[in-house]
C-alpha cells in the first residue's frame, strides 16, 4: 500500500485510520437543556439547528452599484464562455480519485475513467444550465459532514459543515473559475493587494509584502499601525435565500 499511495492513497490512509485508536467520529453532545444526547438521529437534529443558525440572509436590494469599468464597446465584457468538450474531459481525466463522492455517488475515480464518454453530455448540460439560469438538481445537493475543530467535543459550536458537492459539479465551477479569473487579470479588474484564491499569491507571499513595508517604515524611523481582523466561522456563514 505504501508502494502505491499515489494511485491508491484511500486504501492506504483507511488502513492507517484502523489502526488508530482516536475516535474522529461525532460523539455524544450536549443539547440547549443540558442533556446529554446520544442517539444519531437526535444528534444529526442538534447539528443540523446549529449549522442553519449561524448562516447569514443578507439583504440583496442594497448593494451598491459597481462602476463601469468599460466603454459602450461590449468585446470587452465577459458575456459568455465557450464549454468545448476537450476542457470538460481534461477536467475529468485529473479529479483525484481517493476524494469522496457528492450527493449523486459518482465517485472521481469512476468519472476518470470515462472521461472520454460522458465529456459531451456533461458539455450539452453545462450548456443548457448557462443559457437556462437553472442547475440541475444533482449539482445543488449535498452531504453535510460536521468536523471537529476544538477542544469539547460534546458542543455542537466546536463542529463546522464541510460540504461534499457533485464531483461533476465542482468540474463545472472550475471551468467558470477559469475563465473569470481570466478576464479579471486580462482587464487589470483585481487589484494587487488582493492575496487570496489567486494563482501565485499566498498567505506567504503577502506576508513577505507586508514585512517589507513595516522593515522600511521600522529603518526610516516611523509608525507603524496594524489592525489584525478574524471572523468568527466565516466559511460556515454563507448566505441562504429562502
Amino acid at each position: 500500500m505504501a508502494k502505491k499511495i499515489k494511485e491508491d492513497r484511500k486504501s492506504f490512509f483507511a488502513y492507517v485510520r484502523s489502526k488508530s485508536k482516536t475516535n474522529v467520529k461525532v460523539g455524544s453532545v450536549i443539547d440547549n437543556r443540558g442533556q446529554v444526547v446520544s442517539d444519531a438521529n437526535e444528534k444529526v437534529e442538534l447539528l443540523n439547528d446549529f449549522f442553519w443558525s449561524v448562516f447569514t440572509k443578507e439583504d440583496n436590494t442594497e448593494f451598491p452599484a459597481p462602476d463601469n469599468c468599460f466603454d459602450d464597446d461590449q468585446q470587452d465584457r465577459l458575456l459568455d464562455i465557450a464549454i468545448e468538450p476537450e476542457t470538460i474531459e481534461a477536467k475529468l481525466r485529473n479529479l483525484k480519485p481517493d476524494k469522496v463522492a457528492g450527493d449523486d455517488n459518482m465517485s472521481p475515480r469512476l468519472l476518470k475513467s470515462i472521461s472520454s464518454e460522458i465529456a459531451v453530455p456533461v458539455a450539452i448540460i453545462f450548456r443548457k444550465s448557462l443559457d437556462t439560469g437553472c442547475v440541475p438538481g444533482d449539482w445543488r445537493t449535498a452531504n453535510i459532514t460536521p468536523l471537529f475543530k476544538k477542544v469539547k467535543g460534546c458542543q455542537v459550536e466546536n463542529y463546522h459543515p464541510v460540504s461534499l458537492t457533485s464531483q461533476i459539479c465542482k468540474v463545472v465551477e472550475s471551468l467558470l473559475r477559469d475563465e473569470l479569473v481570466y478576464h479579471l487579470e486580462k482587464h487589470n479588474l483585481i487589484n494587487n493587494s488582493q492575496y487570496g484564491f489567486r494563482k501565485g499569491y499566498s498567505c506567504a507571499t503577502n506576508l513577505l509584502t507586508f514585512l517589507e513595508t513595516a522593515t522600511a517604515c521600522v529603518d526610516d524611523k516611523l509608525n507603524v499601525d496594524t489592525i489584525y481582523l478574524d471572523l468568527a466561522k466565516a466559511f460556515d456563514k454563507v448566505s441562504i435565500n429562502d
